[in-house]
């Protein structure tokens, strides 16, 4: 059975909390998270901050702070996106807060990058119609770390 470990990052608009950043992935057409498998020696909540500071071009010291722990750790069997045989995976969730005023600025001019709501995470489309990763939809369809509640509250 094929062991799939992944590492996700929940980042939240300070301003609003029940939004998270989502990135347009143009070759698969879908808006999905900052997620990465970890590296040799390498702790998840490290690999999450090389990731949201690669992807976003961020300063991993002073733009953003990822949680010391895991919001959510998940690990059940299930047939990723796709394929028909169950995989083992095993997936952390870890909360992300951007600070610093340039960066959240520049954040702002990118085309690839959307706040998207809970609903939208739950529905799996965007209301524009752009769909979500069904690999997200998947993790959090068996974590439930984003309930659709969340955007009404």
């Amino acid at each position: 059975m094929q062991i799939v470990e992944v590492a996700v990052a929940l980042i939240r608009s300070a301003h609003q909390p029940n939004i998270w950043l989502g990135k347009f992935c143009p070759q698969r057409v879908h808006f999905e998270f900052v997620t990465a498998a970890r590296l040799e020696k390498e702790s998840l909540r490290e690999t999450i901050t090389r990731e949201v500071a690669w992807e976003l071009g961020m300063d991993r010291s002073r733009d953003f702070v990822v949680s010391n722990m895991a919001q959510l750790n998940s690990d059940f069997q299930a047939p990723l996106p796709g394929e028909e045989a169950d995989s083992q995976i095993i997936c952390s969730f870890y909360n992300v807060d951007l600070y610093r005023r340039k960066p959240l600025e520049a954040l702002k001019s990118r085309d690839d990058l959307q706040w998207l709501n809970s609903n939208e995470l739950c529905d799996g489309k965007t209301e524009s119609g752009i769909d979500v990763c069904p690999l997200l939809l998947l993790l959090n369809r068996h974590a439930k770390v984003i309930q659709r509640w969340e955007s009404t509250s």
